[in-house]
């Protein structure tokens, strides 16, 4: 995980609820930051993600306190509800591929979610290595993983609603973790959803707040990692295609080579609308599970 500064985070070695200590600030966005801390009791290493909406928010002179002005607090409540969504969310799920759980605080003003700490890359950082360059066998495990936990999370009744190379972690053994479930909803949950959206990778409906939002949401944004790890870029964003669907196969990019139904298939899971998209992950699986077969077939006649 790469180090980012902002001058609204914590500093080195603050404390927080007694029980952590930050080390080093990772990552932030509009909503949160978050740091590598330490467990001061068993030295253990922890991610933990502080709510802070960027736009809404600033810290006190005391660095440590999350102030928030009268005009901005009931946007401010209503994010923070969001953000204890996915305290809940986590502390659900319980599978070797997806982030573990560890605790929730309120203090300060404002909320830490506490996860396991990952040692690794994003597979998004993972690809762009100029001196890494994984085998095919690798990335169909590696795929095959996301595939795994995201079934996983769909049996649960949640869509994770960000799947995309940022938000899988490649550890220092080549496992997978799926992360940041920030955006995540039960699905089925009535009402207006918040709009969070990656480019190339959400779906059309994932820029709407009323629209009907289901595990057939998350598989285009599991095609479009595929496509990204396949070809070596994301997709057209959905919004690009929506008057001329320009989307270029896979397979004309050369960057690994799969073969013509599963590029189909990636294709079929692309579909802008969730009626005429691929609705099975287990699609997914079996094709997954063919490339690799097929690969060691070509291994296994260069090598006679």
């Amino acid at each position: 995980m790469e180090q980012e500064k902002t001058t609204e985070a914590l500093i080195r070695n603050t404390r927080i609820g007694d029980v952590y200590q930050v080390k080093q600030v990772i990552h932030q966005s509009e909503l949160s930051i978050v740091y590598k801390a330490r467990q001061t009791e068993t030295g253990e290493l922890k991610l933990i993600k502080e709510f802070f909406p960027q736009q809404l928010a600033r810290r006190k002179a005391d660095h440590l306190t999350v102030g928030c002005g009268s005009a901005f607090a009931e946007k401010f409540r209503e994010l923070l509800c969001v953000f204890a969504q996915e305290a809940i969310i986590l502390k659900q799920l319980s599978h070797p591929q997806i982030v573990t759980y560890t605790d929730y605080i309120e203090a300060n003003g404002t909320a830490y979610l506490v996860t396991e700490f990952c040692r690794g890359l994003t597979l998004e950082h993972y690809l762009q290595q100029e001196d890494v360059s994984p085998s095919q066998p690798e990335l169909l495990s590696i795929a095959g993983g996301v595939v795994g936990a995201l079934k996983y999370v769909h049996d649960q009744g949640i869509i994770h609603r960000d799947v995309k190379p940022g938000n899988i972690m490649i550890d220092e053994g080549g496992g997978v973790k799926l992360i940041d479930f920030g955006s995540a909803i039960p699905y089925g949950n009535p009402g207006k959803q918040l709009i969070f959206t990656s480019s190339g990778y959400s779906p059309l409906e994932f820029y709407s707040e009323t629209s009907r939002q289901e595990p057939v949401s998350d598989i285009y944004s599991l095609a479009a990692t595929l496509y990204y790890i396949f070809a070596g870029k994301a997709p057209l964003d959905v919004r690009q295609r929506l008057f001329e669907d320009n989307l270029a196969a896979v397979r004309s990019y050369n960057h690994r080579r799969i073969s013509a139904p599963f590029d189909k298939l990636i294709h079929w899971g692309l579909a802008m609308s969730p009626e005429k998209r691929c609705r099975s992950l287990g699609w997914f699986a079996m094709a997954l599970r063919w490339e690799s077969l097929l690969t060691a077939g070509k291994k296994r006649d260069r090598q006679l």
